[in-house]
């Protein structure tokens, strides 16, 4: 994790290159000679297993629970991305076994894992980002370097000057995410997250439609960044939480619009303006890439 970076700035992408792994801090000259003090120690799962899957089947999402971690027949692009919180889109490089995004929003080819782990005790969900770069750097061998460039995003604003909603975006009279502040978030990385409180008034689905009960517009955004394969950013100025429920024919049938269609989400621009008030504009920001220098296949559990 360690590699000497040796990319050369390109002003003209205007590129910054920042090495992902140990850093090593020299203490003071000692009979002339500069010693490394000693490497930070990475926090690593207590136990974990790693077996191939071949089943064909449904990835599920990866969570945590208690001190429990599992991701069940997951691409490592996915495992990837959760490490280092970014979506899979922004992992790049490395062999086809990885798996790479398709127009229907799935990671598709490559290799698919099952990954069971125990958190050590006195650890939490927001560290296990930390674990699985120890898992992979040592199971994978999985050497990356993080790249901050310039890219385009989409900004969610109103639609209307006088600030009136659509018939399908409504205040609610919850915010759930301010009822449970120090809950880890589930970003549209797919970064892990702990089960999720179960509260009647609180509710986010993205599947068939895009659902929100007492969610901020914030939440929204994350959803919409996975349907349009980019990252979309709250700038509506709305606050606290909100009902809203979103639908557009390439959520109901994605394969067969991906078929059809060059643009496969073609439809929720109209859908956002139609039934919540809102729109998605272009802008640029610049945003973290990782690049993968080197993987392997996983060593036997």
């Amino acid at each position: 994790m360690g590699q000497e970076m040796k990319t050369k700035p390109n002003p003209q992408r205007q590129l910054m290159v920042r090495p992902v792994g140990l850093l090593i801090i020299f203490g003071a000259l000692l009979n002339g000679q500069a010693e490394p003090s000693p490497s930070p120690v990475r926090i690593a799962f207590e136990v974990a297993s790693v077996k191939q899957n071949q089943s064909g089947q449904l990835a599920m999402p990866s969570r945590t629970n208690g001190r429990m971690y599992s991701a069940t027949n997951i691409a490592l692009r996915r495992v990837i991305a959760a490490a280092y919180g970014v979506p899979a889109d922004r992992v790049l490089g490395g062999p086809s076994w990885l798996g790479s995004d398709s127009l229907d929003m799935r990671l598709v080819g490559g290799d698919r894992f099952d990954i069971t782990a125990t958190l050590p005790e006195s650890t939490n969900a927001r560290q296990v980002p930390e674990m699985l770069r120890t898992l992979l750097a040592e199971r994978f061998r999985l050497m990356a370097h993080v790249e901050v460039r310039k890219a385009p995003i989409y900004a969610l604003t109103l639609v209307r000057t006088n600030g009136s909603l659509g018939s399908q975006l409504r205040k609610s009279a919850f915010d759930c995410e301010a009822a449970t502040p120090d809950a880890p978030k589930l970003g549209a990385a797919g970064v892990v997250s702990e089960t999720p409180v179960n509260h009647e008034h609180c509710q986010s689905e993205l599947g068939g439609q895009i659902l929100g009960r007492g969610q901020r517009l914030s939440s929204l955004a994350r959803m919409l960044s996975l349907v349009v394969g980019r990252l979309v950013v709250d700038r509506t100025g709305l606050t606290g939480g909100y009902d809203f429920e979103l639908r557009f024919p390439e959520l109901e049938t994605p394969a067969d619009v991906a078929a059809k269609s060059s643009d496969p989400v073609a439809g929720v621009f109209s859908a956002l303006r139609d039934q919540l008030g809102l729109r998605l504009e272009n802008d640029r920001t610049d945003l973290d890439f990782v690049v993968i220098d080197r993987v392997e296949r996983p060593t036997e559990n």
